[in-house]
């Protein structure tokens, strides 16, 4: 259990230090930026305490606000998707459950799974922080066009990742 929360610590920083010192300055024009952030939210484990979760997305939230110089973007969003996170896990919780300390990722629950819950949390993540974005200068074409692209861009950014975390963990 220890160990579960030193990964999930370690990986939090590693992930937030990606995203604020790479991601951040890789945005591909104005209509896509990876929410590579939202990894942390994504694999955090599936019967985590729900005030837990939420303070999770709070200071994930809070942090890449400081990093970009938003005054509560960022941290909006991941509340939001913390807490939606909870109820999508509920609403897609299989027959026999989950198994305690169980990390939600393709290898724990197959890929059909894996992908409806990543895609599903992560459109609603993107949605959301562009409506919030778009309060200032709304365009149609701009919110369903950075919402694509910046789904598609965050998906392969996470999905690459994973695959290099699963190479290294293979390797020992």
């Amino acid at each position: 259990m220890q160990l579960l929360y030193l990964n999930i610590i370690l990986r939090f920083i590693l992930v937030l230090s990606l995203q604020i010192i790479f991601f951040n300055h890789l945005p591909l024009g104005s209509w896509a930026f990876s929410h590579f952030y939202l990894l942390n939210i994504l694999l955090l484990p599936v019967q985590m305490n729900s005030l837990l979760t939420l303070l999770t997305g709070f200071f994930l939230g809070i942090s890449v606000d400081f990093s970009e110089g938003t005054l509560g973007l960022f941290t909006a969003t991941c509340l939001f998707s913390a807490y939606f996170r909870i109820k999508l896990l509920e609403w897609m919780k299989p027959y026999d459950g989950y198994l305690p300390d169980e990390i939600p990722t393709f290898i724990t629950r197959g890929w059909s799974w894996w992908l409806n819950f990543f895609l599903i949390l992560t459109i609603t993540h993107i949605l959301f922080f562009n409506l919030l974005q778009g309060f200032q200068n709304f365009s149609w074409t701009w919110f369903l066009g950075n919402t694509i692209f910046s789904t598609i861009y965050t998906f392969f950014t996470i999905l690459m990742f994973m695959f290099m975390m699963l190479l290294f963990s293979n390797k020992k």
